[in-house]
Formats: structure tokens, sequence, C-alpha cells
């Protein structure tokens, strides 16, 4: 699971997902979440990963979790959104 958590850290230290997804390694819960400027706070300690062995060849299936503002988090990302349609110059 540490190989899963480094690649969100490694991924959300990037400039496409600056501002929109955080890291954090502090205990986290839906009330903390509110009224955060983030839409999102990606939340390492909630990763799991099964491994199945029943099939060819081996899979891993990881599960990834993140708390959110359902107001605040899904109103950043519209505006984001709007922005990024208004900008479009196709």
């Amino acid at each position: 699971m540490s190989e899963i958590t480094e690649a969100m850290r490694g991924a959300l230290s990037g400039r496409d997902l600056e501002g929109r997804i955080v890291y954090t390694i502090r205990p986290y819960s839906s009330s903390s979440v509110q009224a955060k400027p983030y839409p999102v706070v990606f939340d390492p300690s909630l990763t799991k990963a099964v491994l199945i062995t029943e099939t060819t060849p081996q899979i891993t299936l990881a599960t990834v979790s993140g708390w959110y503002d359902n107001v605040r988090g899904f109103t950043r990302q519209l505006l984001y959104l709007v922005k990024h349609v208004g900008n479009y110059k196709g």
C-alpha cells in the first residue's frame, strides 16, 4: 500500500491537481473537511489493496479514499470547470 500512497503523493504534487486534491497524513473525518478550501482531501490511512490470486495473471485491486465537502468542494470544482470551458479556444 505504500506504493499506492506514494504514487498518489507524487501525482498530487503535480500542477494539474494543485488546489483540487490535497494529501494529508493528519487523521480526518467528515467534520474535519467542512469549510476547507480543497474540494478533496486524500486520506492515505483509508487506502486498501487486495491481491486476487484466482486470476491469471494475478491482479491487485486498490481502493483510495478522500474526504470532501458536498457544497464547497462541488462548487469549487464547478467554478474550475466553468473557467476551463470559458477559456477553451477549440
